[in-house]
């Protein structure tokens, strides 16, 4: 009986670039609509959201005045800044959508049109001795 030839173990890549920077800008694009910040934004912003002032009558349980929701606002009243993030989404919606939809799009075109540049960064990557650390 022949004997069955074993399979090469199976080599990580890498970490795909590319990948990467798509998912940093639809995560970058998803906070903007719900919060009204980037990450950055987020992460190192103010916290703004307060009750309203004394003497207040109106129906709003608390303000914001920049209308931007940040890890500092979250962290001070996270029920009303729940109350914000869904107020910006429902204003957000379509161009939320839009930008998803055209990130989508310039992602798939822009890989194709890129092919021969990414080849050519792919090589100097592994020339560099990055390979199976990163690539195109």
């Amino acid at each position: 009986m022949a004997r069955k030839k074993s399979k090469a173990p199976r080599r990580s890549r890498g970490v795909n670039l590319l990948r990467l920077g798509y998912a940093f800008a639809s995560t970058d694009l998803t906070m903007r609509a719900a919060t009204g910040n980037g990450i950055y934004g987020f992460l190192t912003g103010k916290g703004d959201i307060r009750p309203p002032m004394a003497g207040y009558t109106g129906s709003a349980t608390y303000a914001n005045p920049d209308k931007k929701i940040s890890l500092a606002d979250v962290l001070s009243d996270p029920a009303n800044s729940s109350i914000e993030v869904a107020q910006n989404l429902k204003g957000n919606f379509v161009p939320l959508i839009l930008g998803s939809v055209g990130l989508n799009i310039g992602f798939k075109v822009g890989k194709k049109l890129l092919a021969p540049q990414r080849r050519e960064a792919n090589y100097l990557l592994r020339e560099v001795g990055m390979k199976g650390v990163a690539y195109l």
